[in-house]
């Protein structure tokens, strides 16, 4: 059975059956026929056509009757459900100091919070304000520094070989040299004399004049020992011979 025959209740196979009917009594008669004689089949094959004239008419009538109600039918949607009905949300009530002190709380934090990021933001200003000035002021000097060496290099360089300036540290391995017992005196004499620079032929020379400085004033002493006091200048004597003896040894 179809989906429209099912919507009307009008059953599809009416004819069908008819056919079925028709041949089971087409085939009944025939039996009847063979057995009865030839007026008694005359008469059953009138009755079978007329029977097919009125079945036939019945199924034309209900197919017709069947596409004039499918035609005119109205076409049947399935009936939605109805909706659960959907509670209101029921709102929790509010007091009313409850929000107007939220409400000044959160209004005295704003601005306590854009107060400090005011001062912050100040505070980085000065800050980086000072840095820069004093980035500023340390490249002044750094540029100052580079300029008065350039010059004094420049000043060096201009100078013949014979003044040029002569740093600390040979300053200081000359004086070092020069105070070695023996060694010291030959040194500071030859670097008093060959040297062209003469920076260090002057400074050794000072070294010498201190030198020959002391010599004068040791033999001054001695001689003055040897007036007021001839046995100490023996014991003096005695005393460089064994220093010189035991010098030997070793």
């Amino acid at each position: 059975m179809s989906e429209d025959n099912k919507i009307f209740d009008i059953p599809s196979d009416a004819e069908d059956k008819a056919e079925e009917t028709a041949i089971a009594a087409e085939e009944k008669v025939e039996a009847v026929a063979s057995e009865a004689s030839e007026p008694v089949a005359a008469e059953a094959k009138e009755e079978v056509k007329s029977f097919f004239d009125h079945v036939e008419d019945k199924a034309s009538e209900a197919e017709a009757k069947v596409e004039d109600k499918i035609e005119h039918a109205p076409l049947i949607a399935p009936v939605p459900e109805p909706a659960a009905p959907v509670a209101p949300a029921t709102a929790a009530p509010v007091d009313p100091k409850a929000a107007k002190k939220a409400e000044k709380d959160a209004a005295a934090a704003a601005k306590k919070a854009e107060k400090d990021a005011a001062a912050a933001a100040k505070k980085a200003e000065k800050d980086a304000a000072a840095a820069a000035k004093k980035a500023e002021k340390e490249e002044a000097k750094k540029a100052k520094n580079q300029e008065k060496a350039a010059e004094e290099q420049a000043k060096i360089d201009a100078c013949p070989k014979e003044y040029r300036p002569v740093s600390t540290s040979k300053y200081f391995w000359y004086v070092f040299l020069s105070f070695i017992p023996v060694f010291g005196f030959i040194f500071t004499v030859i670097m008093s004399l060959v040297p062209k620079n003469k920076n260090i032929k002057n400074f050794m020379r000072a070294i010498l004049v201190y030198f020959i400085i002391g010599i004068i004033l040791s033999l001054v002493g001695l001689i003055v020992m040897v007036f007021v006091n001839g046995s100490s200048v023996d014991g003096i004597i005695d005393a460089f011979g064994y220093f010189i003896e035991e010098l030997a040894s070793a």
